[in-house]
């Protein structure tokens, strides 16, 4: 599954983010829960630029530029993982 979260740098121009997840799915044997993420991939949607994600309302690219999370329902569900 795919998340667009939309982003501003630090010069004010806006772009987005892409969160590529798995979720992980409920197996009573093994006692994993269910509705939780997998691993999470962030990059950047114009130039497709892996992105880390600092907290929750911050990625950092590669060359430590910084994107700042716009909308408040993208960081509370980015402080969910």
């Amino acid at each position: 599954m795919s998340r667009r979260i939309a982003v501003v740098n630090a010069e004010g121009e806006s772009d987005s983010v892409i969160a590529d997840y798995e979720e992980v799915e409920h197996n009573p044997l093994s006692g994993q829960r269910s509705g939780g993420m997998g691993s999470v991939e962030f990059s950047l949607s114009s130039t497709s630029e892996p992105l880390n994600l600092e907290s929750a309302s911050r990625f950092e690219d590669l060359d430590g530029e910084s994107y700042y999370v716009e909308e408040d329902r993208d960081k509370e569900w980015l402080s969910q993982l």
